[in-house]
């Protein structure tokens, strides 16, 4: 049995995919981690399904991604079509990212938690399932939290500095904090049937079984998911006056599946049947004191693009790197303030572009599905929006204080090699800020005081090129050195979370970069 700990650095409620992030990578980072979670095991059954690059990359970060993906296979489209089979909706999800994995994968939720679970208890976590926190008191230097083994026994006490509530979309936290959440629109629900594919599957005139597809056919619409190369997800939207306990019977699903589908016990085995709520929901405040929400307890998104925990593993990362500075007092804890300013934009328009995708798609009027299909096809209705970058924060700024050109964007990952030894980037460099530059000569004009702070921040300053002999890590397939000409720099510094801080056009701007970044983090060591 494990022992509660009297203190910590951080407390982790919730053990979902944010906190299982969350207490990995402040573990790796040398942090005293305790995570209470009410449950007495990891959940076991898949709800998330894609993971797009960015995501894939923090869950390298934080586990195994080998072990996490495996079974998985790159989306490379994904379509809306309405009942005619026309295509209304059609977002291009092929190639490699920036992040140095497909642009976005369809896994098993399952593995991917087991792969970051048994690394964060690896690197120290203490994970402490069937416990549930009862309740909390916060003072000026930490969180003294109550927590009971859920399944009886005497209350035990554990003082936290900070506390990070990722305890889901009904947060015990944030209701006794008693947060506000602003209601964004779009709330419906889903009887999902995952199964296991027996045999290939033929699809039909309309979709495959193996693009992601949302057929808009009023007066409901259904939905087409391969959760990686052996299962398949297949849904169907609960209305109000759906009889919900019918719904959940076997013949209720083997009727959906023969009338909608075609399919039978021959074509799939089916190992979960559940209808799912969803909704739009985002808390105004994020930080209270010392504790701090994330994911679903932050935000909640309808599941149309496929983000909600691709959004959690996000903030887990943004905390992770925040809470590291302040905990080593590197900087002081306005740093964490930081946290809402960058994340809640991001998120928020995450949130909308999914509601207005599933206001879409939901409609179940059918002349206003006609127009709405006119729209598409003609093109009247416009593109779904890009993936929205980080666009506020820690960044480095122009003479007007605005962003610099590659400054938000995603950083790149790529195949490196060091004495020999191969991988990739982040594996091989290990994880905080890093200074990647073409070759060692931009960092020749880094004065010890520059090399200093870049030491206190954990960072580690890189020149790399295709050539060994003018470089410390050779660039294996050349994708830096192409990332360096494509944007006219001779070096980016990238953040902890993938984000780019900012770049230098010339090795004299170099010092300049790393002065800018000290300033924006407001760093107590001098450079």
């Amino acid at each position: 049995m494990t022992t509660i700990p009297q203190n910590v650095d951080i407390a982790v409620v919730g053990y979902g995919p944010t906190g299982l992030a969350a207490s990995s990578l402040l573990a790796a980072l040398g942090h005293r981690v305790a995570v209470f979670e009410r449950w007495p095991s990891l959940y076991g059954q898949p709800r998330l399904v894609n993971l797009d690059a960015e995501a894939a990359r923090i869950v390298q970060a934080a586990g195994d991604i080998e072990s996490a993906l495996r079974e998985s296979t790159a989306f490379q489209r994904y379509f809306f079509k309405n009942a005619a089979g026309q295509t209304l909706v059609d977002m291009d999800w092929s190639g490699t990212a920036a992040s140095g994995f497909a642009s976005h994968l369809s896994m098993y939720q399952p593995y991917v938690e087991d792969a970051i679970d048994a690394r964060g208890r690896e690197r120290g976590a203490i994970i402490l399932q069937g416990h549930q926190v009862i309740g909390f008191e916060q003072d000026d230097d930490g969180v003294t939290i109550t927590s009971e083994p859920r399944d009886g026994g005497e209350p035990s006490t554990t003082r936290a500095t900070w506390l990070i509530a990722a305890d889901g979309a009904k947060s015990t936290i944030r209701e006794l904090l008693g947060v506000p959440r602003e209601d964004l629109g779009m709330r419906s629900a889903f009887l999902n049937l995952d199964t296991i594919v027996k045999r290939p599957l033929a699809g039909t005139d309309t979709y495959r079984f193996d693009a992601p597809t949302v057929v808009t056919a009023p007066p409901r619409m259904h939905v087409i998911v391969p959760i990686g190369t052996r299962r398949l997800r297949l849904e169907l939207e609960v209305l109000d006056d759906d009889d919900r306990e019918a719904l959940l019977r076997p013949e209720a699903a083997w009727s959906f599946l023969r009338d909608w589908h075609d399919l039978g016990p021959d074509d799939v085995e089916i190992y979960r049947q559940v209808i799912y709520e969803f909704d739009s929901q985002l808390a105004n405040e994020w930080r209270h004191g010392r504790i701090f929400l994330a994911g679903d307890a932050a935000h909640q998104m309808a599941p149309f693009l496929g983000q909600g925990a691709c959004s959690g593993l996000r903030d887990a990362i943004n905390l992770a790197w925040r809470f590291d500075l302040v905990l080593r007092g590197v900087c002081d804890d306005g740093l964490l303030d930081g946290y809402q300013a960058e994340r809640l934009p991001h998120v928020k328009t995450q949130i909308l572009i999914s509601a207005g995708l599933g206001q879409m798609a939901t409609e179940t009027d059918p002349e206003k599905a006609k127009l709405r299909d006119e729209g598409f096809l003609s093109g009247a209705a416009g593109d779904v929006p890009p993936d929205p970058i980080l666009a506020d924060g820690v960044l480095q700024r122009d003479a007007d204080g605005a962003p610099t050109a590659l400054a938000g964007q995603l950083g790149p990952q790529a195949t490196v090699s060091v004495d020999g030894r191969a991988g990739r980037a982040d594996d091989i460099l290990g994880f905080g800020f890093t200074l990647l530059s073409r070759g060692l000569e931009p960092l020749a004009g880094l004065t010890d005081e520059h090399r200093a702070f870049l030491d206190a921040l954990g960072a580690h300053a890189v020149g790399l090129n295709a050539d060994p002999a003018t470089s410390m890590v050779r660039d294996v397939d050349g994708t830096y050195t192409r990332f360096f000409d494509e944007h006219g720099v001779v070096a980016v510094l990238v953040r902890p979370d993938f984000s780019i801080f900012g770049a230098a056009a010339t090795n004299a701007d170099v010092p300049g970069l790393v002065d800018a970044l000290k300033e924006q983090l407001g760093a107590r060591v001098a450079a």
